[in-house]
């Protein structure tokens, strides 16, 4: 610990250290003390004073953070504690009662809150005794921190209470909360494994979240800034596309204000996105502030935004629920992929390692203020392509399907500063997005583990790169990424390829040709127990959908069957036949033809039925797959038909790759 040793502070020396600061950062939650932990906490310091012994009220976790000029320590864990000590200091103070202590020592707030100035304005208020009855007297309502206030309100009203209830005097207790109640605040080291600090603290229930201690950190390299206005200003764009983009639930544009979607996603559209990079990102917010701020002139950045994030709060009570859309990626994952996007490395898609990773691939570079502003803005682009152009599963009306929407301005409200807006289908072509929809819901289904899902990190990368790409372009994309899974990784005769070389390396360009495959190569890739992925049986479905709606007569039930999550390779005749019905000997038994996905469940329930039997049970039920459908019609089901449909299978899957002549094509 480098000579560090924690150190045992009274409440007096912990708020009157000189030189020492303490700052609450922006991964911390708000304060949440309510009327039963602050009730606690005088209540166990009460209970203490007649002994005139020391009163331990725990530890206060801090991480130095380098300043020439004065002692900052981050408050890791401890936060609530230290803020309602600080109120209660504070109170104290305001009382002005000569007889109940001298506060000529309390003089200087040492509590601060970073990139929350409705937070500072609350407290410093609170401090100078600004605050009586009616606090949007002194504040503006947008510039209040109401948990603030709220904890500060309680301890006026329950340390009177409780010290009358406990017949103790005022300056008893000031003299006891100051001198002899003890904390005792620990410094973790300079090279002290945050990431594991962090998972230690979260088993323990501290509402600490990794991504936010990452906000944090960028936020300090955002410091590093020397023009003063260009350092708030990025900061502050910094701070709220971090907050615009974290809920991976709603669209990005639902954390702007009406006039900010003008200026970032177009006047009277809000689907485009205009700005091209960090720095035309801050002249939107700016512009949008000049514009569009019911607030004066002078108001800082900061003010407009904690001004727009009240707007918002009110705003989303009128707003669609936000139980509406299903993401199918969390954001500390998101963020790893735009990460692996910008810098265009081999970077892991596993968020356990969200700190280190960072910290190797941007916040230590030697141009990492470059790389933070960059990283900015591309997690705002990438999360407008991922909402507009990535699957989410859509509840409205007691129904729930797959959805590709697009966010848009709501053309019904000519003036539309309500900032409802509206959804509609991305690409404005029904059987576009359908495909799209379809190839897109595979792929979720067949990696629902979220550190696998690099048919989204090919998606984005694709998108971010290729802003001109027509829905075609986007299509011929994914069709051309599944083929690439499948066949150059999945059932690649000689190893398969790694995910970062499909991607990055090859485009998502399919290397393989029909010729690389033999009937005997296939015969083992494509029996039981050897199938890597269950991307192969659902990119035969999707190739099955496609050749049914391409079809002069289509099957109903085919057009409207939908992916969803089976895990489950069934024999379709059953390993262990009913009395009565012959075993088929394994090597048919095992046949591509044989097999298809169900859930788990129906596998468990329908194992050991002949063919006839799940027949009849899918009369009543929705199919599982096409395939599994066309295995159904064909009849009877026996060593002949599973030959006869592995055979059309494997024609089907080989059919969609290119031949030798053809090589460039794509």
């Amino acid at each position: 610990m480098s000579g560090d040793i924690p150190q045992q502070l009274s409440i007096k020396q912990l708020l009157n250290e000189e030189g020492v600061n303490y700052i609450i950062p922006m991964y911390q939650r708000n304060f949440a003390w309510d009327e039963g932990e602050i009730t606690q906490l005088i209540q166990d310091i009460i209970d203490y004073l007649p002994s005139d012994n020391n009163y331990y009220i725990g530890t206060l976790v801090v991480y130095e953070r380098p300043d020439p000029k004065t002692t900052v320590y981050e408050t890791i864990d401890g936060q609530q504690r230290l803020t309602t000590l600080s109120l209660l200091a504070s109170y104290l103070k305001n009382r002005k009662n000569s007889d109940e202590g001298d506060f000529t020592w309390y003089k200087n707030l040492r509590i601060h809150f970073e990139s929350r100035e409705h937070s500072r304005r609350t407290f410093a208020a609170i401090f100078e005794g600004k605050f009586k009855d009616d606090p949007s007297e002194v504040l503006g309502k947008n510039d209040i921190n109401t948990s603030i206030l709220n904890g500060y309100r309680l301890i006026r009203k329950i340390l009177p209470q409780k010290l009358k209830e406990n017949q103790s005097n005022w300056q008893s207790f000031y003299s006891y909360l100051f001198e002899k109640v003890q904390i005792m605040r620990v410094k973790v080291p300079h090279d002290t494994e945050l990431n594991h600090y962090f998972e230690i603290m979260n088993s323990r229930g501290e509402q600490l979240e990794k991504h936010e201690v990452l906000k944090s950190r960028m936020l300090e390299v955002l410091n590093g800034i020397i023009d003063v206005e260009e350092r708030k200003q990025s900061k502050d764009c910094l701070h709220q596309v971090w907050g615009a983009c974290s809920n991976m639930e709603k669209y990005v544009q639902m954390g702007f204000t009406p006039t900010q979607r003008d200026a970032i996603f177009g006047e009277r559209d809000w689907s485009k996105l205009q700005v091209r990079d960090f720095a035309g990102l801050i002249t939107a917010l700016q512009a949008s502030v000049d514009t569009g701020s019911t607030s004066s002139s002078t108001s800082t950045l900061n003010e407009i935004i904690e001004q727009a994030q009240s707007i918002m709060s009110k705003k989303d009570k009128n707003d669609e629920s936000p139980e509406r859309f299903n993401t199918v990626i969390n954001f500390p994952n998101f963020l790893l992929h735009v990460l692996r996007i910008l810098r265009q490395e081999d970077i892991p898609l596993d968020d356990k390692r969200l700190l280190p990773i960072f910290e190797d691939h941007l916040l230590k570079a030697n141009d990492c203020i470059e790389r933070v502003k960059d990283f900015t803005f591309g997690l705002l682009r990438c999360k407008y392509l991922f909402d507009r152009c990535v699957i989410k599963r859509e509840y409205i009306k007691g129904t729930d399907g797959w959805s590709l929407k697009r966010f848009k301005w709501n053309e019904g409200d000519e003036r539309n500063r309500s900032g409802r807006g509206s959804y509609v289908n991305t690409f404005g072509d029904d059987d576009m997005d359908r495909k799209i929809l379809m190839l897109l819901s595979a792929f979720h289904v067949s990696t629902p583990t979220l550190v696998y899902k690099h048919w989204l990190n090919a998606a984005l990368y694709f998108l971010y790169y290729k802003p001109t790409g027509t829905a075609l372009d986007y299509l011929n994309h994914l069709e051309s990424v599944a083929r690439a899974f499948v066949f150059d990784r999945f059932l690649a005769p000689n190893g398969g390829k790694e995910y970062f070389e499909i991607i990055y390396t090859n485009k998502s360009k399919c290397q393989a040709l029909r010729e690389n495959f033999s009937d005997d190569n296939l015969l083992v890739q494509l029996s039981f127990g050897n199938i890597q992925n269950n991307l192969v049986f659902n990119y035969l479905d999707y190739l099955l959908w496609r050749e049914n709606e391409a079809g002069k007569t289509k099957d109903s039930k085919i057009s409207a069957y939908e992916f969803t999550f089976r895990s489950s390779v069934e024999h379709y005749y059953p390993q262990n036949p009913m009395p009565g019905h012959a075993p088929l000997p394994p090597e048919t038994l095992n046949l591509f033809g044989n097999l298809c996905l169900i859930s788990h469940s129906k596998n468990s329930r329908l194992s050991n039925f002949m063919p006839d039997a799940k027949k009849e049970y899918y009369q009543n039920n929705i199919m599982d797959s096409v395939k599994q459908y066309l295995m159904m019609k064909s009849t009877p089901w026996d060593a002949k038909r599973i030959s006869e449909h592995d055979n059309a299978m494997k024609k089907v899957l080989l059919d969609s790759l290119p031949v030798a002549r053809m090589v460039g094509v794509e």
